[in-house]
Order: structure tokens, then C-alpha cells, then sequence
């Protein structure tokens, strides 16, 4: 019956004309359909069991690939933690821990609290608890009064993924992570050897703009005048949002530099046999902590919708859009869904960064291999692994090669006495020193080469502390003014009343 009915439709007279272009009609569909799977990318073929793991996650609600991330990561059950600053109470039955990434006070109060092993004291659970605790007797000094140890295996930071269009938001989520990053680090280094901890940095895809002569300073807290072509408030959107990306990538790679100048602590006990045992290479990795940088690729809703101002999939915040952004964005959808990345396909790479294996786990720290984590299987036959680079870029679910040259003799600082660009100071978040004998104990730290080498990565990283605190005393002066009108609101209440 249905062969029959295709059959009559078939040869009806009103498809005749399309009998003789179905061939180019199905060949059409078939190059139209290769494209999209081309411009989805790579899928991850990892996967990793996340039970009893803990995962903090920003930007996990005010972007679609976070709420993906957050979606993949229950699934192979991991304790996501997700942060966000919301005005909707509903949110708050789902949201643990509130965190507004733009306000340096908010972070600070929210690692205090992790730190500490508080709650948010605005949750349902801290205000039922703190009843409680209200009416039962006081256990400090009895052993109940301790803070929770909080586990935390990852940081994933996707809130810098989303294109924006504001500068100072741009360098504000910028600095949120470089604050976050730094005040969850001292907890990171004491946490138990064995412990595989990864810091997970997203990035947009326009980092090649800013690799030819992108200013990687902040604009709130630079004093040199930029080039007329790079000044932000000249500047294409796509050498702003390459600018902040780039400079993320570089903060990575020197913060997993200043991890592997910390002593190496001692490697956890060899899980393999006498006739497999793992052999990695020293230069791999000399930490339990790995910092890697994610680019996930053109995203459709993120990146696109972002760029044109319109996301109708309700994943960017309503004052971000325009109903003429939401017009172009219907209007590009058949395009968008063929040459773009949708959310699950973006969040692949991410993913395969969390999976992959890392060189410390269960591997001995004093062999000498040179080229590449292997596996002894008998004999001279040897077994290439993958594992995951420390401090690299990752795109399409592989290492990215990136060339950031060196700034010029002329451009760089002169160092002062005592320092070199091989040697920081503590203060820097680059050594670790101890007063013997009333010296100062430096570490050095390597100059691998990797995106501009040590001295980019010192400039980078100067740059985030200056910003820092120009960001920090301006968020200082706003909370003074709005306090300041807050008190002048309740006089003048009280006056008339």
C-alpha cells in the first residue's frame, strides 16, 4: 500500500519537471549535509566516570554551552556546582552558590565561603539551617564546629565564551577569573596528591585576531596610549573579543608554569604491574593541577547570537537583545545551522580536556622520557597514549599550535634588582618563598617558549594584578556611593514619617 502511493506520487504529472533535477536535488542534500557534519568538528572519543568528583562551573545559566556543560557532567555523575547571581527566586531553589562574576566582593565572599565551608547565606538551606542552629545548643569547641572539607576537582570557567559587546564587561569577566582562580589556588596546592584537580579556561574562537599586534593590557588600568587600530573604542568587536581570549590563553599557560616551579610533590603509588607500568616524560607535567585553555569553535547561539544581538533560544540576558538582532538571527537560521557549531557539538572539546588522562595520575615522577607518555608492554614495543599538555590550547578535541610573538627588546621593562624574567616574587603569585638564614628563597621558573614565553606571560600577568586593583578600588567607591544614598533614603523616610 505505501509502495503504491509512493509509486502514484511519483509518477504524478505535476513532479515531472523535478524527476529530471532529483539527481542534482539529492546530490545537493548530500554536499549540504557533509558540510554540517564538517562544521560540527570533532566528537571526543573519551569519556570519564565523574562520581564523587566536584566541579565548579561559571556562566553555567547565562549561556548555552554551560547549561550543556552542566547537563554532560550530571550525567557521568559529577557534583556540578554552578554559579550565578540571579533576581528570580525560582533560579535560587536550583542555583547552590551565588556568585556574580562581575563584582569583586561577590567573588571574594563566595571563596570565603567555599573556603570556609559555609553556605550561601541567601539559599533556603542556610536560612533553615541557621533557624537550627538558633535553637540548639552551640557546638563550638566540640568537635562540630569544624568547616567541611570541600572537594573540588575542576574549575570550569565558560563565562568568557559568550561574544559581549561591552568592553568593561569583557575585562570585568576577565578579572572575575583571574580573581576566582587566585583565591581558590592556596586550597588547590594543599589538596592531597593523588587528588587530579584541572582548571579549565573557555574561550571564544577570535584569538588569531589579536595575535599580530593585539595590546594585551587592559584598558581600564593601562596608562599607554594603544595604536589607533587596536584602541578599544576603535576596534572591530572581533579584535576585542581576540584580545580578551588571547589573554587568557597566555594567563593559562603561565599559571601552569608557575605550578611547575612550585616543588614537585611525590607522585602516588604505580597502579600498573611489573609488565605495564606507565612512563611519562618530565616535561609533561610536575603538578597535580593542569590549567588548559578550551576554544569550542563558532558556536550558533554564543558566539553568533551574541554577535548579531539576537539569541531567541533564551540563553543570553534579555538586555543583551534587540528585536532587530532577533529578526537577523531568524533570517541567518538556515545558514547558522549548517556552517555553525550547535551547543553539544561545541561542548565536545571541553569535555575531552576533562577526560583525558593526565601524566601525574599514578605514574612514577623520575623517569626520563623525552617524547611522550607511554606504555611498556614487553620488550622494546612502545605504546603512545594521549594525555593532556599542561597549560596548552585545545581546539576540535586537540592541542592547538599558536604562535605569540615576543614582544620587542625596546618594549620590554627593565627588570628590577633581584629579579629576573626567569624569577618573580611571592607577592606576584609566582614563587614560593621561605625566610632561611634572612634570604629569600626563588623559585625559577622556565621559559618554555609557549605563547610568547616567560616574559609575555609576566606581562600578562602584571596586567591582570593592575586591572585588579583599579577594578577593586572602583567597585569599593560605587558600594561607598550607593551606601552613601541608601543612608541619605532613610533620613528623608524618616523625615517624613
Amino acid at each position: 500500500m505505501v509502495l503504491a502511493l509512493l509509486e502514484s506520487i511519483y509518477t504524478s504529472p505535476l513532479l515531472s519537471p523535478l524527476r529530471t533535477h532529483l539527481p542534482h536535488i539529492l546530490l545537493s542534500c548530500l554536499a549540504i549535509y557533509v558540510l554540517h557534519l564538517l562544521s560540527q568538528g570533532r566528537k571526543t572519543g573519551r569519556d570519564r566516570d565523574l562520581h564523587a568528583r566536584t566541579v565548579l562551573l561559571t556562566g553555567a545559566f547565562d549561556s548555552a554551552l554551560g547549561i550543556t556543560l552542566l547537563v554532560e557532567l550530571a550525567k557521568r555523575g559529577a557534583s556540578v556546582q554552578p554559579t550565578g547571581d540571579y533576581g528570580d527566586p525560582h533560579i535560587h531553589t536550583l542555583v547552590s552558590l551565588t556568585c556574580d562574576i562581575e563584582d569583586p566582593a561577590s567573588v571574594k565572599q563566595f571563596c570565603v565561603r567555599w573556603l570556609t565551608g559555609g553556605s550561601d547565606p541567601t539559599s533556603k538551606e542556610a536560612l533553615q539551617e541557621k533557624e537550627t542552629k538558633a535553637k540548639e545548643p552551640s557546638l563550638e569547641g566540640q568537635g562540630g564546629g569544624a568547616a567541611a572539607d570541600q572537594r573540588l576537582d575542576a574549575i570550569v570557567f565558560t563565562h568568557e565564551y559568550a561574544s559581549l559587546g561591552s568592553q568593561q564587561t569583557r575585562e570585568r569577566r576577565s578579572l572575575g577569573s583571574f580573581l576566582m582562580t587566585t583565591l581558590l589556588l592556596p586550597s588547590l596546592l594543599i589538596a592531597p596528591v593523588e587528588r587530579d584537580i584541572r582548571i579549565v579556561n573557555v574561550v571564544n574562537p577570535f584569538y588569531a585576531a589579536a595575535v599580530k599586534g593585539g595590546d594585551h593590557t587592559f584598558t581600564s588600568a593601562s596608562t599607554s596610549s594603544l595604536p589607533s587600530a587596536a584602541s578599544p573604542s576603535k576596534a572591530s568587536v572581533f579584535l576585542s573579543e581576540g584580545i580578551r581570549s588571547l589573554r587568557t590563553i597566555i594567563f593559562t599557560r603561565h599559571l601552569q608554569r608557575i605550578l611547575d616551579a612550585l616543588p614537585a610533590p611525590q607522585a602516588p603509588q604505580t597502579e600498573g604491574t611489573a609488565s605495564e607500568i606507565p612512563i611519562p616524560a618530565r616535561h609533561l607535567q610536575r603538578s597535580n593541577i593542569v590549567a588548559v585553555s578550551v576554544s569550542p569553535g563558532i558556536g550558533r547561539v554564543d558566539t553568533v547570537g551574541r554577535l548579531v544581538e539576537g539569541d531567541w533560544e533564551a540563553s543570553a540576558p534579555p538586555s543583551a537583545l534587540t528585536d532587530a538582532g532577533d529578526d537577523r538571527y531568524i533570517l541567518l537560521q538556515p545558514f547558522l545551522r549548517i556552517f555553525t557549531k550547535s551547543p553539544s557539538s561545541a561542548v565536545q572539546s571541553v569535555l575531552h580536556a576533562l577526560f583525558l588522562p593526565t601524566a601525574f595520575k599514578s605514574v612514577p615522577s623520575d623517569t626520563t622520557d623525552e617524547d611522550a607518555v607511554v606504555k611498556k608492554t614487553g620488550g622494546n614495543k612502545l605504546r603512545f597514549r594521549e594525555v593532556l599538555k599542561p597549560g596548552a590550547l585545545y581546539g576540535e578535541c586537540a592541542v592547538v599550535s599558536l604562535d605569540v610573538p615576543a614582544p620587542p627588546p625596546s618594549a620590554t621593562a627593565t627588570p628590577q634588582p633581584g629579579t629576573s624574567k626567569t624569577k618573580a616574587k611571592a607577592s606576584e603569585g609566582k614563587t614560593k618563598s621561605a625566610k632561611e638564614g634572612g634570604q629569600e628563597e626563588v623559585i625559577e621558573i622556565e621559559d618554555d617558549g609557549e605563547y610568547g614565553g616567560e616574559d609575555v606571560g609576566r606581562r600578562v600577568w602584571e596586567a591582570y594584578e593592575g586591572a585588579l586593583k583599579v577594578w577593586e578600588g572602583e567597585a569599593a567607591r560605587n558600594a561607598g556611593e550607593w551606601s552613601e544614598e541608601q543612608e541619605g533614603r532613610k533620613v528623608v523616610f524618616r523625615d517624613m514619617a
